[in-house]
């Protein structure tokens, strides 16, 4: 179980090259996928995109908006989160994004395009792509290594408020 981080909108994410990774999967290998919607799904392109993407695996859709607390409770039922953030967006300078710290929240690796983390800060944690033909490979070793994608609590311990507030008063910010 894959959960699909972010809104359902196609003019942040790449559900393209995302269909494409899923029709380059061996369709027996595609049934054994289920994506969860962790974001919203009331843009006016989300029917289309939910439609595009049942149309190759099981989708569930929680409710059109997304609480905190079901967040939650259904990204830690996903093995893996999935943010495929379109290239026209340059994140990491003037574009924040939110997935880095979905998956210090939710305890989960995160597969996501590698020209996001340039300099590898969430190695520990991410799985990278520069293509669909790189997803697809992801997704077929996830499936045939049955793979868990939890991560374990130590490495997550840098994250933890405690060790922020102390590096913040290190560094004398705090």
């Amino acid at each position: 179980k894959i959960g699909l981080l972010g809104g359902l909108c196609e003019s942040r994410r790449d559900y393209l090259l995302l269909i494409e990774a899923l029709n380059l999967l061996d369709h027996n290998l595609r049934k054994k996928l289920k994506f969860v919607a962790l974001g919203n799904s009331i843009s006016s392109s989300a029917s289309t995109i939910i439609s595009k993407i049942k149309d190759k695996v099981e989708l569930e859709i929680i409710s059109p908006f997304l609480s905190e607390k079901e967040f939650e409770y259904y990204g830690k039922s996903c093995s893996f989160l999935l943010s495929p953030l379109k290239e026209d967006k340059p994140y990491g300078t003037l574009c924040g994004t939110g997935t880095f710290g979905d998956l210090v929240f939710l305890g989960r690796k995160l597969i996501i395009p590698k020209r996001v983390d340039p300099y590898g800060e969430y190695a520990f944690g991410s799985i990278y792509y520069d293509n669909s033909l790189d997803l697809k490979n992801i997704l077929m070793n996830i499936i045939l290594e049955n793979k868990n994608g939890i991560l374990e609590d130590k490495l997550l311990e840098p994250f933890s408020k405690e060790e922020v507030l102390k590096s913040l008063e290190y560094s004398s910010i705090f």
